[in-house]
């Protein structure tokens, strides 16, 4: 499965609480025996979490929760953190008192959660005339660490619709291109099965 985080509206208290998401589902993976993959994390000025982009897999490398074809995700039973996770998707909220907040207001954060199944190739064909192939000098990880050495991340445009996945997961050049391409192909085909069952509802 592919899980994405971002905050919501809240401002500082709502990247704190993505962080804290981050944080719970990387030990609900570790509870399971999943691996919890980083493909990307960029860390909120202020503290807490800006954005990040993880891979979900169970121990042995199946059960990621995989499009079986069809040229969609609708219909699928995936099984695995697919299978988990899949309606923990939405925004979540959370009412609290912000330590910063000294006149003991309540404030209402929140955080956006996207979970899909990884795409396969068989699922959506890109034509490499429709890619852009941006090679990072860096990347940086929770806390500002550095993840990979030099020129491995990754970034591929789909110059149609200006979609863009990055990964810096891995040392190999080659393994973060597979692993963008993957993403990509994922949220393109997210975004045609939703534009599709929008228009079937209208």
């Amino acid at each position: 499965a592919i899980l994405e985080l971002t905050p919501g509206v809240g401002g500082q208290e709502a990247a704190l609480f993505a962080g804290e998401l981050y944080e719970m589902y990387e030990r609900f993976a570790e509870s399971h025996g999943w691996r919890f993959e980083l493909e990307h994390y960029s860390e909120a000025t202020a503290g807490g979490l800006q954005s990040a982009t993880v891979r979900i897999s169970d121990g042995d490398g199946g059960g990621v929760g995989t499009s079986s074809g069809g040229g969609g995700f609708e219909g699928d039973v995936a099984e695995g953190p697919y299978g988990w996770l899949r309606f923990e998707s939405g925004v979540h909220r959370v009412q609290r008192i912000p330590e910063t907040e000294k006149k003991g207001r309540m404030q209402t954060s929140g955080a956006a959660v996207v979970v899909l199944p990884v795409a396969v190739e068989s699922d959506l064909v890109l034509g490499k005339g429709d890619l852009r192939v941006d090679i990072s000098k860096k990347s940086s990880g929770p806390g500002g660490q550095s993840v990979n050495a030099s020129f491995q991340a990754i970034r591929i445009t789909h110059l149609p619709t200006g979609m863009s996945a990055f990964c810096a997961s891995s040392q190999s050049q080659a393994e973060n291109r597979v692993r963008a391409m993957e993403m990509l192909r994922t949220r393109l085909l997210d975004q045609q099965t939703s534009a599709r069952t929008s228009f079937e509802r209208s």
